[in-house]
């Protein structure tokens, strides 16, 4: 054989990997979880209530908003567990800690409590999933290297606040919600009720 043959057969091996690698991106998206169903759960409806709450604290969420009359349990959006925090519990199921270990990804939970009977309560869980959109330039194509460097006394070098843009907020990319999640929370929620009856 040629050394022209044989370098037409790689390009002909390497057109034709391609093409398979191409064709495999082209495969159809995962299918999207359904959400959680509500759950309703007996019990005296203050104990109901104190259990939300007290599960969303111990999983590591602030609560920013606590309306008895409306029946809402919000918290603030949280950064999720990575694969090396052993001790937070915001995250549920592998996938979901993977995700969140290879990118910045927040959740905000939202407990919704309606009254059903005198002594039932039912209960929503919304746990919205966001990714930090980090393609956005947050610092200007140039820095002083003083800035940087410069005036250093023991401190590690930041860039200063003077430098950063104002006009591009945070942004956020919502990524849907998360039901193992909601129904991990739920569940957690029940069996604190359970065990209060005892």
């Amino acid at each position: 054989m040629s050394r022209k043959s044989i370098l037409a057969r790689i390009w002909q091996v390497l057109l034709w990997a391609g093409m398979a690698a191409a064709a495999g991106c082209a495969a159809k998206p995962a299918p999207v979880p359904a959400p959680s169903e509500p759950r309703v759960i007996q019990g005296d409806p203050y104990v109901i209530w104190t259990a939300g709450q007290e599960e969303l604290t111990s999983r590591g969420f602030l609560l920013d908003r606590v309306d008895r009359r409306m029946g809402v349990i919000e918290t603030f959006p949280a950064t999720s567990k990575q694969w090396f925090e052993c001790w937070r519990n915001d995250v549920a199921g592998e996938e979901a800690l993977a995700e969140s270990s290879l990118q910045t990804v927040r959740r905000q939970v939202k407990l919704q409590v309606t009254q059903v009977e005198p002594d039932q309560l039912r209960l929503e869980c919304r746990v919205a999933v966001e990714k930090y959109d980090s393609s956005r330039e947050i610092y200007p194509g140039y820095t002083r290297t003083y800035n940087v460097l410069g005036n250093v006394t023991g401190r590690i070098p930041l860039l200063s606040t003077s430098e950063r843009r104002k006009d591009q907020p945070e942004e956020w990319i919502p990524l849907g919600e998360d039901p193992e999640l909601q129904k991990t929370i739920l569940d957690s929620i029940a069996r604190r009720v359970e065990k209060s009856r005892l």
